[in-house]
This record gives structure tokens, sequence and C-alpha cells, in this order.
């Protein structure tokens, strides 16, 4: 119980920053609020086009700094790798590199669990890197041959001298980050090991 009142207490002071920090930086308006409604509960679905959709669509279901003490409040579902360590500085990749390298040790899973957020599993977002990270995890170091296309496999071999990474755990050095940050990382895999992966990928699904 304490717990969730911390929670719920963090999450509203996230919610009046994000109303204030809206309003300073966008003009927006509101359509349709009245079908919203949060007993019964409502589906809120949307197109995702920028980064700026997220928070102005959370501040209106926040309902803004006066209704902060209506129960329950909004539960959101978001992208898996937001609660990871290093989503900023992977996803701010326009950001000039001293900063990325800055964030990149920070967390924001504090900042999701203010906010009622919980992860998504999105096969697309899912990088090389937490492919096969899983798969040293689940089934041990495997020769990369073993594990990745052959055209995926060639480009390992190539980035590093001394015959390149002929291991998952070799694969996982940071030199490759270039190729680690890829998205659609199963479809790099060969047919053998995208199989073995397909169990532990509806068994995390199911979990969410």
């Amino acid at each position: 119980m304490w717990g969730d009142r911390l929670r719920d207490g963090s999450g509203r002071a996230l919610g009046i920053l994000l109303e204030a920090g809206c309003r300073l930086r966008y003009r927006f308006e509101v359509r349709g609020l009245e079908n919203f409604s949060r007993s019964p509960s409502t589906l809120v679905v949307f197109n995702h086009r920028r980064d700026a959709d997220t928070p102005i669509i959370a501040n209106v279901l926040f309902g803004g700094p006066r209704r902060f003490s209506l129960d329950p409040m909004p539960v959101f579902v978001t992208r898996e790798d937001m609660f990871k360590r290093g989503f900023l500085g992977n996803y701010l990749t326009h950001w000039p590199g001293i900063a990325r390298a800055l964030l990149t040790p920070l967390s924001l899973k504090p900042v999701m669990w203010a906010l009622h957020a919980y992860p998504m599993r999105r096969i697309g977002e899912r990088t090389l890197q937490e492919v096969l990270e899983d798969i040293l995890r689940n089934f041990g170091d495997l020769p990369l041959d073993q594990v990745l296309k052959a055209d995926w496999l060639e480009q390992f071999l190539a980035l590093r001298d001394g015959g390149g990474a002929k291991t998952v755990s070799q694969a996982l050095d940071r030199r490759f980050q270039p190729l680690l940050r890829r998205d659609y990382g199963l479809t790099k895999l060969t047919r053998e090991r995208f199989r073995d992966m397909k169990p532990l990928e509806r068994a995390v699904i199911s979990s969410h």
C-alpha cells in the first residue's frame, strides 16, 4: 500500500511537470474528451507520429493540475526498451556524442514506474543486441555462424582485426554497436535459431 501511494504521488508530481512543459512548448487543441471515462475504463490508441505526441496525450489524460486527485490514475503501455538502461543514449541518435554518453547510464524505469507505465514487446524494435543477449542467456555462448545469417556474419567478421567476432559474447562487444543497434534483430538470425527463439518471445508477450 505504501508503495502504491508513493507511486501515485510521484506520478502526479511528474504529471504536473508534464502539464507545465507541454503548455510552454506546444499549442494544442483537445476535442472529444467527453468520450473518455476513468470508470468504466477507456482504451486510448493513437498514431504515434513524433516524440511530442505521447507527452501531450498523457498530459490530457492526466487531466491537468486541478484534477490530479482523481482516481484511478491512467495506465500506459509503452515500448519495452524504454525500461532498459541505455535507452536514451541509443534513441537520441541526433544528439551530440557527449550528451548521449552522459545519458546512456541513466534509466527511465523509475519514471515509467511513477507514471503507471508497463512494457510492451514490439518485435520490430528489438535490436540485434537484445536478441543476442537473449540467445547468450538462454542457449549459451554459441558460435556466431550458428546464430546469424551469412550476410550478417560477414559484417561481424569484417569489423575487427584478427578474424572478427566468432561467438555471441564476442559479437556483443561495444565495438560492434553500429551493428548491434539495428532494429528487427530476429530477422538477422538463421532459420534454426529463429525457431528456437519463437517460444521465448511468445512466453514474454504472454507474461506482459
